[in-house]
């Protein structure tokens, strides 16, 4: 029995050194551990001021999102002033061919007047032609007849 209280004691210092062994370990896994609860506050700390640091993003985004609201109105604006202006054009336009059409027509007008004026300077032309000859035919008869009555005279007069 001494012998198996001997083995006993042995096996039970053994079993102690395993404890002990064992109980370094837990003591190494528990520093381990609580390097890991450091390095978990550290991340912690970092999401948290990732968070914040996300917060203010998705703030400048809401504002950024508002400036192309408002930005996405002034285009709609400057297109409906551009629809405006277009329209403006067509109209223009339309007057343009309006006035166009109608010098055209007015243009046809004065040309067929300025052709009827033209007909009546050439009649004038050959009225005045035909009037020029009569009159230089007159002016001859009449310088005839001068002549005549200056010849009738000077024989009518008494010679004295």
């Amino acid at each position: 029995m001494a012998e198996t209280l001997d083995t006993l004691a042995t096996k039970i210092e053994v079993l102690g050194d395993r404890f002990d062994q064992f109980g370094t370990r837990l003591e190494h896994v528990d520093r381990h551990l609580e390097q890991v609860d450091t390095r978990l506050e550290q991340v912690d700390t970092r999401l948290e001021q990732v968070d914040t640091r996300l917060e203010q993003i998705d703030r400048r985004f809401d504002e950024v999102d508002k400036r192309f609201e408002q930005v996405d109105r002034r285009f709609e604006q400057v297109d409906r002033r551009f629809d405006e202006v277009d329209r403006r054009f067509e109209q223009v336009d339309r007057r343009f061919d309006e006035v166009k059409a109608q010098l055209g027509v007015k243009i046809e007008a004065v040309d067929s007047k300025v052709d009827l004026v033209l007909e009546r300077m050439d009649e004038f032309l050959k009225r005045d032609v035909g009037n020029s000859a009569a009159h230089a035919r007159m002016d001859t008869r009449v310088d005839a007849h001068e002549l005549r009555i200056t010849a009738l005279e000077r024989s009518e007069r008494p010679s004295g």
